[in-house]
């Protein structure tokens, strides 16, 4: 997934202090270890934005038509 690519978390999760429920979507903002993981920024409820760092096996890509 390159960078500013959207994806979905696949499940819900408490990640670095951050609550994520699953199919929250999010734009990929930097790639570690070749792809291994991600940080990802996402939008909460307030509007306020977080980048927390994923595992490539809790995202998938979103197909934005």
């Amino acid at each position: 997934m390159p960078t500013l690519d959207m994806v979905r978390v696949l499940r819900d999760c408490e990640v670095e202090g951050h609550r994520l429920a699953n199919g929250s979507v999010g734009a990929v903002v930097a790639i570690y270890n070749h792809g291994e993981a991600y940080a990802v920024e996402l939008e909460n409820a307030a509007g306020a934005t977080t980048a927390v760092t994923l595992w490539h096996a809790d995202l998938a890509e979103v197909s934005v038509q």
